[in-house]
């Protein structure tokens, strides 16, 4: 038995499949730890795990933190998945919408400005990232930035005299969506809806 497996690894076909194998399973199993493959689809546009973790884990502590401090009725795990969901699927239609409207500086630095605004200052920073108890990059990419994206799309609708709910629940309900590896489905103007186990 031995000398068949020495026999078996002296071709090269053999050594390069083993070799393959190794380093897909080590790949794979790097791109699953850090959350870098898709769970979900909006309009081609793909959320990663790590996008739904980082945001579920935000959310959680933001909730908590502001429980503790104004005594606010922290939500259920499932109503915090489907808000995580509904959040990162909105935004994905918000930030189609405003694309569609603005240019990529112009859209860019309008988002800047409305997050100068909600933490222009050292302290409001500070009590941003007490409340997510997070990284400042990932406070800013997963609360900051989505917040300041609605905020510009109310201001820009405003402007149009029409109402951001009613187009949210449009935007719900056109939207092509398709959720991967989670016990719920997406219905539309009812946003995601986690199954019952």
């Amino acid at each position: 038995m031995k000398h068949f497996f020495i026999r078996l690894w002296s071709h090269t076909s053999v050594r390069v499949a083993l070799i393959g194998v190794c380093i897909v399973c080590v790949g794979g199993s790097i791109i699953y730890a850090g959350g870098w493959y898709p769970i979900a689809q909006v309009d081609g546009t793909f959320i990663s795990a790590r996008a739904w973790r980082l945001s579920y884990t935000l959310a959680y502590n933001y909730y908590t933190n502001l429980g503790n401090q104004a005594n606010v009725r922290m939500m259920s795990d499932a109503e915090m998945r489907k808000a995580t969901y509904d959040g990162l699927i909105d935004d994905v239609c918000i930030t189609h919408e405003l694309r569609a409207r603005l240019s990529k500086d112009e859209l860019s630095e309008k988002i800047q400005m409305r997050i100068q605004d909600m933490v222009g200052s050292t302290d409001a920073l500070r009590q941003a990232l007490e409340l997510t108890r997070m990284s400042e990059k990932n406070t800013r990419t997963y609360f900051l930035e989505p917040m300041a994206r609605q905020q510009i799309l109310v201001s820009v609708l405003s402007m149009e005299n029409q109402d951001v709910m009613q187009w949210l629940l449009k935007a719900r309900a056109s939207a092509r969506v398709s959720v991967w590896f989670e016990k719920g489905t997406w219905e539309g103007e009812r946003g995601y809806k986690l199954n019952d186990k």
